[in-house]
């Protein structure tokens, strides 16, 4: 991230060799006829970007572009998933535009669901809403299910939701409140 902030030469070099190689498994991939290819750069964290949205658009931003148009050149109706932990509202629009379709996860701890579908409802799909650092180890059953049925609600009948914890379920986490949200799935209407 330095050599990115000081322009150092260096960074163009591994960073252009990263995405080659990127560039090559996303090629074999699509051509194997995979139906999803899961990407992965935390860039938020709990309540800030990691960097700034221009070190992002400079840097990383064309880079993702030339490894997802490497899949939907061969196969346009792949699905991107895209992992970022944190607070990452600030990139879902350029996310969408370089051509990714899921995000995950959506933690309540750093941004609003709510906030987050009303920025790109019906442009990105959601995977994971479920707070694993609030919700899923101190929250009660009942707590839980109302979270799972606010989330549905938000999504509507266009759906595009996945309903699962945010990150690892840590020991913690007391088993009714998995079994919770698992039943208002079953239980929403």
């Amino acid at each position: 991230m330095v050599d990115m902030m000081c322009d150092d030469e260096r960074a163009t070099v591994l960073l252009d060799r990263i995405t080659d190689l990127a560039c090559e498994r996303t090629h074999i991939a699509a051509k194997a006829g995979s139906d999803i290819l899961q990407f992965g750069d935390d860039i938020g964290m709990q309540s800030t970007p990691m960097m700034s949205i221009e070190l992002w658009r400079h840097w990383l931003k064309p880079r993702f572009a030339k490894v997802i148009a490497v899949a939907k050149n061969i196969k346009p109706d792949i699905l991107v998933f895209y992992h970022s932990c944190g607070f990452v509202l600030p990139f879902l629009d350029d996310l969408i535009e370089v051509g990714v379709d899921i995000l995950n996860p959506v933690q309540p701890e750093c941004m609003k669901f709510e906030d987050v579908h009303r920025l790109v409802g019906g442009r990105m799909s959601f995977w994971s809403t479920i707070g694993t650092q609030t919700t899923l180890p101190f929250g009660k059953p009942g707590e839980v299910k109302e979270v799972v049925w606010k989330n549905l609600r938000i999504c509507g009948e266009q759906g595009g939701i996945v309903i699962g914890p945010t990150h690892v379920v840590e020991p913690e986490v007391p088993w009714e409140n998995l079994a919770a949200m698992r039943e208002a799935c079953e239980e929403f209407k």
